[in-house]
């Protein structure tokens, strides 16, 4: 069971993958929190638009999955 939306977990996502487009490295609890954030604000939005820039977002911050 994952844990409700926080008004500001897009927010914080969206920093989070600021950071690392930036060259910085993220400590892996950041890194972990910053995923949940994006992984709660991605199933609390019904926009398509936010939707993709959240995931890619995360892509950031984890890496993309392997094809």
């Amino acid at each position: 069971m994952s844990a409700p939306a926080l008004a500001q977990d897009m927010q914080s996502c969206f920093a989070a993958s600021d950071r690392v487009k930036d060259g910085e490295a993220l400590a892996a609890a950041e890194k972990s929190q910053a995923h949940a954030a994006c992984l709660r604000a991605l199933s609390d939005t019904s926009s398509i638009t936010q939707k993709y820039q959240l995931q890619e977002a995360d892509f950031d911050i984890m890496g993309r999955p392997k094809q």
